[in-house]
């Protein structure tokens, strides 16, 4: 009795130091894919959608206030890319005859690449993250964003999130 007494004190001085420091405690719900080897922390207002078994479970997808939508999606290489660079030119669609230009960087110490464009009144952005594997086929992780020109701050502020928390975990085989 004594030990649970004293974890509820900590949290209610953990929730008031929170709240005197002018943080908000927005609730989040930690989705992990076993499958595919990562977990990101989601917003836990935001409806999921996800694949009902026995579909495959590569990730979520996420119904933005805005209407914008939000998915993730871990998959075997299976088309053989061999880099972020390649799985993201051969998802983006060409554009007036040429490709965006995407930026190169580190997302959870994994090679990818990222790259904005417009169509219509659509806003999307697409992250490739690549994970290579010594003795199997590598990982390909896709972030969208899909959203309107005038909710795209708002949106990418989210999504920038999602992506700062996203991290790989071990595989399974």
């Amino acid at each position: 009795m004594r030990v649970v007494f004293s974890n509820v004190l900590r949290l209610i001085l953990l929730f008031s130091v929170a709240l005197q420091n002018g943080n908000t405690l927005a609730a989040e719900f930690r989705y992990t894919n076993l499958e595919y080897g990562y977990a990101l922390r989601l917003p836990a207002e935001l409806p999921r959608r996800t694949s009902e078994a026995p579909a495959p479970q590569h990730g979520f997808a996420l119904d933005l206030p805005s209407g914008g939508k939000i998915w993730v999606d871990g998959s075997y290489d299976a088309a053989l890319y061999g880099s972020a660079a390649a799985a993201l030119t051969a998802l983006l669609p060409e554009l007036d005859g040429k490709l965006p230009q995407a930026r190169h960087f580190k997302l959870a110490k994994l090679d990818a690449a990222r790259v904005s464009y417009a169509q219509g009144e659509l806003v999307s952005m697409r992250v490739i993250a690549y994970r290579p594997r010594l003795s199997a086929i590598a990982i390909v992780y896709t972030f969208a964003l899909d959203t309107s020109p005038s909710q795209l701050l708002a949106d990418r502020k989210l999504f920038d999130k999602l992506l700062k928390n996203f991290g790989v975990t071990r595989l399974p085989h």
